[in-house]
């Protein structure tokens, strides 16, 4: 996900030197995917008005990514059906600055998380598996939509759902998620 992030932000310098919507810049976003595993790519400016790599004109000003993205973030966002492909996506989106480093915009494109589960598991476990991408607090930000636990998918968080097993001991557990936590090694 990171290499996506990196694409979109060397994209978004270069979109940056002239007119956001002009007609190099939606030929730059159309040729994105050629190279990455990112679909529907678009430009948005600070209203909301996204230009995407189709041909599609949306006003996303509503969406919390982009919103999120104005405040100079990468964004991740929850899984959400896509209004130009119609199919549940997540939304990679980052700022746009301009040369005083002023965000003029946010580009952003979204990403099929199946993706990740061929790129995990396509040597191991048979290709069989599911990927999640976790917040800090256990939250699932997204899922594999062919996951069929539905149970981990109603739970408050992954310790919630993973302190009701014999997976790990209580204190094993809470070791677990104070490392997660602070982003350290956990084994």
């Amino acid at each position: 996900m990171n290499i996506q992030y990196r694409y979109l932000e060397g994209i978004g310098n270069h979109i940056s030197r002239q007119d956001l919507f002009c007609e190099d810049n939606i030929n730059l976003i159309k040729s994105i995917k050629k190279y990455t595993k990112l679909e529907n790519v678009g430009i948005i400016n600070c209203d909301g008005e996204s230009h995407y790599d189709n041909g599609a004109v949306k006003n996303v000003a509503h969406r919390e990514y982009f919103q999120e993205a104005l405040k100079g973030k990468r964004v991740l966002s929850d899984p959400l059906e896509s209004a130009i492909a119609g199919k549940t996506r997540v939304i990679l989106a980052v700022p746009i600055y301009n040369q005083q480093k002023e965000i003029i915009g946010v580009l952003g494109g979204s990403y099929d998380i199946g993706n990740l589960n061929k790129i995990v598991f396509k040597n191991i476990y048979g290709g069989k598996g599911s990927t999640f991408i976790v917040s800090k607090d256990g939250r699932l930000i997204t899922y594999d939509t062919a996951f069929k636990n539905k149970k981990i998918l109603q739970a408050e968080s992954i310790y919630s759902y993973f302190a009701g097993y014999d997976v790990l001991s209580t204190d094993k557990l809470q070791s677990l998620r104070d490392k997660f936590t602070k982003q350290k090694k956990a084994i």
